[in-house]
C-alpha cells in the first residue's frame, strides 16, 4: 500500500501508535488479572473459565498490535 501524502503517512503512523498503545494496555490488564487470581487462589488453571478468558484477551491484544507484522511500516518507509 503506497501513501500519497505526508498527511496520509502521519495519519497511518498515529493510528498504528494508538493501536500499539491499546494493545499494551490490554496486555497489562490481562497480566494484572492473572496476578490477582493467582494471589487469591494460589494458581490459575489455563483450562478454567478465567484461564480461557485471559488467553482470549491476549490473542485479541496481539491481533491489534501493528508491530506483529512490520510489512505496512516497510511499505510506508519506501516512500520516504
Amino acid at each position: 500500500m503506497l501513501f500519497r501524502s505526508y498527511k496520509e503517512r502521519e495519519s497511518r503512523l498515529l493510528r498504528n501508535v494508538e493501536a500499539w498503545e491499546k494493545s499494551r494496555r490490554i496486555l497489562a490488564y490481562a497480566r494484572l488479572l492473572k496476578r490477582r487470581v493467582i494471589e487469591r487462589d494460589g494458581t490459575l488453571d489455563s483450562e478454567s473459565l478465567m484461564g480461557r478468558c485471559l488467553q482470549w484477551i491476549e490473542r485479541y491484544a496481539d491481533r491489534m498490535d501493528p508491530t506483529r507484522d512490520p510489512t505496512p511500516a516497510e511499505d510506508w518507509a519506501q516512500e520516504l
